[in-house]
């Protein structure tokens, strides 16, 4: 099969199967290849002929793109093998990985290799021997268990999965630090006992897997929200590992190579003058929230004016996203406001940031956010307002959409997320200001394009 149908060609059954839908539905996409549904249901009946009785398909947590059942070519011969993993109703803590090769028009098993474990946590497929060959990377374990889960690498040579390492880990990132030829494991293993923590780098050598430096790490933390190898500047790339810690609070850590050797690069010789310049009050994980290739790191800010007494889970973030700048510290780039729980969020403007304030209110069924500009007050002593964004559980909105026709209300319909409706007002009234607040306003207003681009929904 052609490498451009992609590992999307057997999503659509995959969740079907799980979700017990009998509804195909495919990306468009797909539809330029020819055959494209004939295919997809021939790899999706094979990997079900090739189960034992009773089988369960298991779909792993991380990465999140990763589906139940991958086409990847492992061997390099230029055809794609389908992958999956399931277990058996007879052994709850074995975990099995299936391969199945194309022989002519049918896909026949290969490999139906067991593994100790109850949980599948993780699965991957990247180039880690530097061969030019996908390589299997997965991870498993229990969750009832005090013990670390295992990390595994699979290598397929002909019709056999050759073990390549077999360790045990908390986290696991995988990708090209150094940009040679082999993708690097940087592996996290944190005792929640003992408070110790530690990140190794394995690298292929010599067909053996070896441990290229060890940094000690935070031990006292709960645990790992992300861990995640990007772009920390055009040259560089960066492990990104967000860190919960307390009750909810979270800070970030970014892990370069340099010289063959792991380094924090916020410590500047203190460790804990990396939770410092990252803290947040609640976890956010790093991402490339700017799309420009490059990831950047969250931290929470209140709106400026809030009130002092206001309790932290109510308290309206404002979110600034920042990029590493070379040496020890974060460059601003970017700033919004998510709500996480209703599934929406709006970025601000660059001429926006550190000039706006913001407030919220919620009811049972609906609720707002304004966004307001501090420069200066008008003559009412009220900030000039900016925007509003507004939002109504389906159940109420024909109602509310009809209360607002009959008072000739104006507003821009947004997009939908979940079970709310979302629309929002811009300001209509002129506002007495000084001439050079009036002017810095002016610049500040969006236009019914701008908002509608600026509001996005959230979706997990």
């Amino acid at each position: 099969m052609k490498k451009r149908i992609g590992r999307w060609v057997c999503l659509a059954a995959v969740l079907a199967l799980i979700s017990g839908c009998a509804v195909l539905t495919e990306p468009s996409h797909l539809m330029k290849t020819p055959n494209a549904k004939d295919e997809q249901r021939a790899i999706y009946q094979a990997v079900i002929r090739a189960l034992p009785s009773g089988a369960k398909l298991l779909a792993p947590s991380k990465p999140e793109r990763t589906s139940p059942i991958e086409l990847k070519d492992l061997d390099g011969d230029g055809e794609e093998e389908a992958i999956a993993f399931y277990k058996t109703k007879k052994d709850d803590y074995a975990i099995y990985i299936l391969v199945l090769r194309r022989e002519g028009d049918e896909w026949k098993r290969i490999i139906a290799e067991q593994n100790i474990g109850q949980t599948l946590y993780y699965a991957d497929y990247q180039d880690v021997t530097g061969d030019g060959t996908l390589d299997i990377i997965m991870g498993i374990g229990s969750e009832e268990a005090i013990e670390p889960n295992d990390l595994i690498v699979y290598a397929l040579q002909g019709d056999k999965l050759k073990p390549l390492l077999n360790r045990p880990y908390t986290e696991v990132a995988v990708g090209n630090l150094d940009e040679d030829k082999a993708a690097e494991l940087v592996v996290f293993l944190h005792d929640r006992e003992k408070l110790t923590a530690q990140a190794q780098v394995y690298k292929m050598k010599n067909g053996s897997y070896t441990v290229v430096d060890t940094l000690p790490m935070d031990g006292t933390i709960n645990g790992y929200e992300q861990v995640e190898i990007g772009r920390a500047t055009r040259e560089k790339w960066g492990v990104f590992v967000d860190v919960g810690v307390g009750a909810h609070s979270a800070y970030t850590d970014l892990l370069i190579m340099e010289n063959g050797k792991l380094r924090n690069v916020f410590t500047a010789g203190r460790p804990e003058e990396a939770s410092e310049k990252t803290w947040k009050a609640y976890s956010v994980p790093s991402e490339d929230i700017n799309h420009d290739g490059i990831m950047e790191i969250a931290t929470l800010i209140e709106p400026p004016g809030v009130e002092d007494d206001i309790a932290m889970a109510n308290m309206p973030w404002i979110t600034s996203w920042s990029r590493w700048d070379g040496k020890a510290g974060l460059m601003p780039v970017h700033e919004n406001y998510n709500n996480y729980e209703i599934g929406f969020r709006f970025d601000f403007p660059s001429n926006w940031t550190g000039k706006v304030t913001l407030q919220t209110e919620e009811k049972e069924n609906s609720g707002s956010v304004s966004f307001y500009y501090t420069g200066q007050k008008d003559v009412a002593e009220q900030l000039p307002l900016l925007a509003t964004v507004e939002y109504y559980a389906r159940g109420i909105w024909k109602n509310k959409e009809k209360e607002l026709a009959e008072k000739g209300m104006s507003y821009i319909r947004l997009q939908n997320a979940g079970d709310y409706v979302f629309i929002a007002y811009l300001p209509e009234q002129p506002l007495r200001l000084s001439d050079s607040a009036k002017e810095e306003y002016d610049q500040m207003q969006l236009s019914q394009e701008e908002i509608e681009s600026l509001f996005q929904t959230i979706r997990f």
